[in-house]
């Protein structure tokens, strides 16, 4: 081999071995890169699952976002989506500024919903509104009163809706409602007009309700012994005195009746009154109710819309009423 030969010879193996340190110091470089991004990775999952959580949690909303929320949703569907969910959730619901929970609308809510969400929350209930057709599914009328205020320790409220008040069960339950020491106000909302038998079973002496409230498509009839054909003058014979009512709404057919009121509910304090325009003229029955009765005590709201025919006894009505009145509208 001539020396031309071997000096070529040494070259090749020179760039062989500068080649094959290239690659070693690339290939260290490539390892040490890849730990670097593993490293990376790390931390940044770590970041994440700090990080990402938190910002999206529902219950880190402020309450003013949930109240906003719940404005929007029906009393039922909040206790589906949310009730206990977390104690705040259930502090928010019924303690919030508007108790989205303790007055609870169930009148669209079917028997499903009723069966599975119902237990849940009776404890907490106050106000309660339901159709009639829904009294057999949310109470037991062959209980005692006592089982009632053992479901609905704090129910002080029910408003009943689409009343047909012909029906016996609907008067058996109404009886057990007048009755219930808890219950405060009764709120009833009629199909059509309301008959004489539910009225005197409302205004009986043993009725334990403050507040009535009767809203009757027609106007609320009251008749002698029941009998539809003669005139609604509400026989004072059939009643007893009541210290318990102390406000009421009611619709009715002459100013007769506005004084059988007067007379046998004692502890009336505020009363508001819807006056039928083709109203009854009774005479001096109005009149003969009121000479020689003691003056009421308590009346200091009064509130009457619609058409006054006898003005003269209407005047006499209000003399009874002078000394304790502090509100009068027409």
């Amino acid at each position: 081999m001539n020396a031309y030969s071997k000096r070529q010879q040494q070259s090749l193996k020179r760039q062989l071995s500068t080649d094959d340190d290239d690659k070693s110091n690339n290939d260290h470089n490539y390892r040490l890169k890849i730990v670097e991004q593993e490293n990376d990775n790390k931390n940044d999952s770590t970041v994440i699952s700090t990080t990402t959580p938190s910002s999206s949690t529902f219950s880190l909303l402020p309450n003013e976002l949930l109240f906003y929320i719940f404005v929007y949703l029906k009393s039922t569907e909040i206790t589906e989506i949310f009730f206990n969910l977390n104690t705040r959730l259930n502090q928010l619901i019924f303690s919030g500024y508007d108790h989205y929970l303790d007055g609870i609308d169930l009148t669209d809510a079917n028997g499903i919903w009723i069966n599975n969400y119902l237990m849940t929350i009776q404890p907490y209930i106050e106000k309660l509104k339901l159709k009639q057709l829904q009294l057999p599914l949310l109470f037991d009328i062959s209980q005692p009163s006592e089982n009632i205020f053992l479901a609905y320790p704090q129910l002080h409220t029910i408003i009943l809706t689409d009343i047909d008040d012909n029906n016996d069960l609907f008067l058996m339950y109404l009886e057990k409602f007048k009755s219930l020491h808890q219950l405060t106000t009764l709120v009833l909302k009629f199909k059509g007009h309301i008959h004489s038998h539910c009225c005197h079973l409302l205004f009986q002496a043993n009725t334990h309700l403050k507040t009535i409230n009767i809203h009757s498509k027609y106007i609320a009839t009251f008749r002698h012994n029941h009998d539809d054909s003669s005139p609604p003058l509400l026989p004072s014979l059939m009643w007893t005195e009541n210290f318990y009512i102390q406000h009421l709404h009611i619709r009715l057919y002459s100013l007769y009746q506005l004084c059988i009121l007067f007379e046998y509910l004692l502890h009336l304090e505020t009363i508001h009154v819807e006056m039928m325009p083709n109203q009854l003229s009774v005479g001096n029955e109005i009149r003969g109710s009121l000479v020689g009765k003691p003056t009421r005590k308590y009346l200091k709201k009064f509130s009457l819309n619609g058409f006054i025919t006898t003005l003269r006894q209407f005047q006499i009505l209000l003399t009874q009423f002078s000394s304790t009145l502090e509100y009068l509208s027409l």
